[in-house]
């Protein structure tokens, strides 16, 4: 059986291709997941993704030395096919994000990512003591930038967040007694004085969503 008749027989027979992506996506999730644990290093996040290679690894053996070798007649050869795929990124399923350079490389390519600045905010000279003598040296302080237009776009593309926020924020204005802070007398002063606010930040970001 050829490649186009494979292809002819698959479809006569619904039987629909691997999604890598999907496997993909849900390795990046759960190597995400991980990361984000407050009581894991980056360290331990890998360890986990090298844990759960040997297993996945030791599955895709296992299909590939007791199925694949049976698969003999056309259907079956599709099958296989479709199984090799599997096995492949099973073998490595986080082969593109098992560093924490291939991670944040693969969130910027698929613009998950955008990272931070730091800016130096002030410089001086002050005394200091270096190996018990008295000295001048160099103190800077140092902030970080954070790319809040991203991060607010993001936060407001997920499920029912956009939604939610815009429900609560026209609750909030509807009242006319004071149930919170938002709508008390002093925010809504602080509010007209300054102009300054983060609704102004949210509401550019919402614009550049459209």
């Amino acid at each position: 059986m050829d490649i186009n008749e494979s292809i002819h027989y698959a479809s006569d027979n619904n039987i629909q291709p691997i999604n890598l992506n999907y496997l993909n996506d849900h390795a990046l999730q759960l190597t995400l997941h991980y990361y984000g644990k407050i009581n894991f290093s980056r360290k331990d996040a890998t360890e986990v993704q090298k844990n759960i290679t040997i297993l996945t690894n030791c599955i895709a053996k296992e299909i590939e030395s007791k199925i694949l070798t049976v698969c003999t007649d056309p259907l079956q050869i599709v099958i296989k096919n479709l199984l090799i795929k599997i096995i492949d990124f099973c073998k490595n399923p986080f082969k593109n994000i098992n560093t924490e350079y291939k991670l944040l490389k693969n969130l910027k390519l698929n613009n998950l990512y955008e990272q931070s600045k730091i800016v130096t905010i002030n410089n001086t000279i002050e005394n200091t003591v270096i190996n018990s003598s008295n000295t001048i040296d160099e103190k800077k302080a140092k902030g970080v930038l954070l790319p809040l237009k991203f991060q607010f776009k993001k936060y407001f593309e997920l499920p029912g967040v956009l939604n939610s926020f815009l429900d609560n924020h026209n609750s909030i204005n509807s009242v006319t007694e004071h149930s919170s802070f938002i709508n008390s007398t002093l925010w809504k002063k602080k509010y007209h004085c300054t102009r300054i606010n983060l609704l102004y930040l949210i509401s550019y970001t919402l614009m550049t969503l459209r």
